[in-house]
């Protein structure tokens, strides 16, 4: 909780990339596995706190490097979804490396599949525009959520032609 709130209050006062990197780096190497403080961190290196996509990625892949090895790619998935998950623009202007949060979300899918997770999950690949991925978590999703097969083909088929779509066609429908 400590290194959390380190982080946390570094953040509000504007630290230095550097300064917060060492707090981070301090509390990965005490708490590997403790994500929340990574996820605070990414925060300063968004562009709504000065940062920028290029920040954002150096920052990830920093502190992919302090998870352990078969976690890696669902912290950088993390790292994102924190930080973006709220807004398609925000996503697509941080231009994650898509094949490494894909590859990410699918473990999360995978250890844990709520109904939540896999709708965000599912938007996340709506917005990266992968009919492949929509399609498999879309159709996981709604059969976790309880719909037959008749309405998991025909919602499918919708998302993947809504979220193919133009942008202005794809903002109407999300």
């Amino acid at each position: 909780f400590w290194h959390e709130m380190s982080v946390l209050i570094a953040l509000r006062e504007n630290a230095e990339d550097d300064e917060l990197l060492a707090l981070v780096d301090r509390a990965a190497k005490a708490f590997p596995d403790y994500e929340p403080l990574h996820l605070i961190a990414m925060q300063h290196f968004t562009p709504a706190w000065g940062g920028s996509a290029q920040k954002m990625e150096a920052f990830a892949r920093h502190s992919m490097a302090s998870a352990p090895k078969k976690k890696r790619a669902m912290r950088y998935a993390r790292l994102y979804w924190s930080s973006t998950a709220y807004s398609a623009h925000d996503f697509r202007n941080a231009k994650p490396d898509w094949p490494l949060m894909r590859q990410g979300l699918d473990d999360i899918a995978q250890r844990y599949p709520t109904v939540d997770n896999l709708e965000t999950i599912t938007r996340f690949a709506c917005w990266a525009r992968d009919g492949d991925a929509l399609v498999r978590w879309n159709r996981l999703w709604l059969s976790r959520s309880g719909f037959g097969e008749a309405v998991i083909a025909d919602s499918t088929e919708q998302s993947k032609a809504a979220c193919l779509a133009s942008d202005e066609g794809q903002e109407a429908s999300l």
